[in-house]
């Protein structure tokens, strides 16, 4: 539940839900790795990284893993995705990249353990040529996307990449082979990156700004804003 209310941007009853979880008595079939992943988020998102940090090292060590899990490594790859998602959204690409390196050369097939627009987006420094081919192999995929979260994130993602990108570079176009599905499309297949930037962006704002209004809070445009900030 207090994830719940993290996600709905409540932090007030986040806390509430998370003392109350944290009184109630360990049982036995509770799974000790998505436990941990659970405090690790939460510990995050209040603020408080030594706490997080302190549980993903026992996630690292092996301590703590789901026992019922045919991978060993889930417990794992699922606190990479969420430490993914924190570099990004401040700013902190080199860690952000590490966890991308990680994840993109797990063994695992499952889709939440593949995010590609935070692996892109993390590569935006490190590894723009590998960054571009992720954004060239999946932007359609992105752009038909019928999960509006998923949608979100991608959207945010390919923003902040592009700002990334053009800082980096230091051009304001980019030369990019697209079919005419892309929404942008020109035959001379030059674009502003700009342009790409603001398509992005705007997209993402407009999802964000559904899902706030729903929950009643600013979550997702502060989240969008501070992760687009905060790119170097």
């Amino acid at each position: 539940m207090f994830l719940f209310c993290i996600d709905a941007g409540d932090g007030i009853n986040a806390a509430k839900c998370f003392k109350a979880y944290k009184s109630c008595p360990v049982g036995d079939r509770e799974c000790k790795g998505c436990s941990a992943n659970a405090e690790i988020e939460y510990y995050l998102h209040s603020g408080e990284k030594e706490k997080a940090d302190s549980l993903a090292l026992k996630i690292e060590n092996g301590i703590l893993r789901c026992k019922d899990s045919f991978n060993s490594s889930f417990s794992l790859l699922r606190m990479k995705r969420i430490y993914l998602k924190y570099y990004i959204c401040h700013g902190d690409y080199e860690n952000a990249a590490k966890c991308a390196y990680i994840l993109e050369h797990s063994s695992s097939q499952e889709k939440d353990f593949n995010p590609w627009a935070f692996i892109m987006c993390a590569y935006v420094y490190s590894k723009p040529g590998r960054a571009m081919r992720i954004y060239k192999k999946h932007w359609q995929e992105w752009e038909e996307e019928r999960n509006p979260i998923e949608k979100f994130f991608a959207y945010k993602c390919v923003a902040c990449f592009f700002k990334g990108l053009g800082k980096l570079k230091g051009t304001d176009t980019v030369k990019i082979r697209f079919s005419g599905s892309f929404p942008l499309y020109n035959a001379d297949n030059v674009y502003k990156v700009c342009k790409i930037i603001e398509y992005y962006y705007k997209g993402a704002e407009k999802i964000a700004a559904k899902f706030d209004q729903r929950n009643g809070t600013h979550k997702f445009i502060k989240e969008l804003e501070m992760t687009f900030a905060n790119v170097l």
